[in-house]
């Protein structure tokens, strides 16, 4: 029995797989988990996501105002345009 408790724990290697196939699509790839960090303690894992998801939250701010940006930059260009077809038309007449 006592020979059976100290085998067990070297049978149970926990890691994340390799890959792992997501079936919501058909176009949707394997997920890559070969980056997935290895962690020792329920603990390290849950501070390891609190950081990653930190940084999905810095990211999404960063889309915000690079998409913000980008409106500006598209009206200030339309704008633009307008100015230029306006003189376009009062000096071809």
């Amino acid at each position: 029995m006592i020979g059976r408790v100290l085998f067990l724990p070297a049978c149970l290697n926990i890691k994340a797989p390799d890959n792992v196939s997501v079936f919501g699509g058909r176009r949707q790839k394997p997920v890559d988990a070969s980056q997935v960090p290895k962690t020792n303690s329920h603990e390290e894992a849950k501070r390891v996501l609190e950081k990653a998801y930190a940084e999905i939250r810095h990211l999404n701010r960063k889309v915000e105002k690079l998409e913000e940006s980008k409106r500006k930059a598209k009206d200030e260009r339309d704008e633009w345009k307008r100015k230029y077809k306006r003189l376009e038309d009062r000096y071809d007449d």
